[in-house]
């Protein structure tokens, strides 16, 4: 199971911020009026672009640097732009340990003891056009060309993790006018990478009704943890839109 909380780098006296916290206060998704409300008041294109990618990609951060042009098809459809094997970095495989004999190596508790190796993957998912935020993601991919192999193999998000980071934890950020904005990270705003990959999970549940099997197949996930836990947040399932008849 992945981690869901942000950063990566915790001060001893800061309050972590997680996916749990934010979103068991909020009940799922926080909506299409408050991604745009965020997205449109982000004075800086670059961090605009950042926050829109990594919202409609529903991608790590240190995925988004990955993605080239070539790999997005805008094309091919009039309701979806395609992403095609965009690479997906934190898939794990579940080693067993074992004693020299061969038999399982055991905990103190009489559980088996195991380790992770971290495997490449690839993951190829839709995003609909219609959706609020998603002409402004076309826009931007439209301004590089597609033409030449040179074209299709440019990144379209070319930063490091530590500057998406923290461009998408500095929106909003009420920084005192005594303070230096060598200490951000003191007064970060209420987003994060990952709490955007949140929401585009929840989005997907609430709006669509992705159910744990498309949530596995469009995020890349390898088991149910990931998708069951924010199906849980979201509650969708438990919504039935069809005409009910009480008796």
């Amino acid at each position: 199971m992945e981690s869901i909380s942000e950063p990566k780098k915790h001060n001893p006296g800061e309050q972590k911020r997680t996916i749990y916290k934010t979103f068991r206060s909020m009940g799922g998704f926080c909506g299409w009026d408050m991604m745009e409300d965020t997205h449109n008041a982000i004075s800086e294109p670059e961090t605009r672009q950042i926050f829109n990618g990594i919202y409609e990609l529903g991608c790590r951060a240190m995925e988004l640097p990955l993605l080239t042009r070539g790999q997005v098809d805008l094309t091919s459809s009039d309701t979806w732009v395609r992403i095609r094997a965009m690479y997906v970095l934190k898939q794990k495989e579940v080693i067993h340990l074992q004693n020299a004999d061969g038999t399982p190596l055991l905990r103190a508790d009489g559980k088996k003891k195991y380790t992770f190796n971290s495997i490449p993957g690839y993951r190829t998912f839709p995003i609909r056009k219609d959706n609020p935020l998603a002409q402004d993601f076309i826009n931007y991919v439209k301004k590089f060309s597609n033409k030449t192999k040179n074209d299709r193999d440019r990144v379209l998000y070319p930063y490091t993790y530590n500057q998406i980071y923290y461009r998408i934890a500095t929106i909003g950020m009420k920084l005192p006018e005594w303070e230096t904005r060598a200490n951000w990270c003191k007064y970060k705003g209420e987003w994060w990478p990952h709490r955007l990959r949140g929401e585009r999970a929840c989005q997907l549940i609430r709006d669509l009704r992705y159910d744990i099997f498309r949530l596995k197949g469009w995020f890349g996930w390898s088991s149910d943890d990931m998708p069951s836990t924010y199906g849980q947040i979201q509650g969708a399932g438990l919504e039935e839109d069809m005409k009910v008849v009480y008796r």
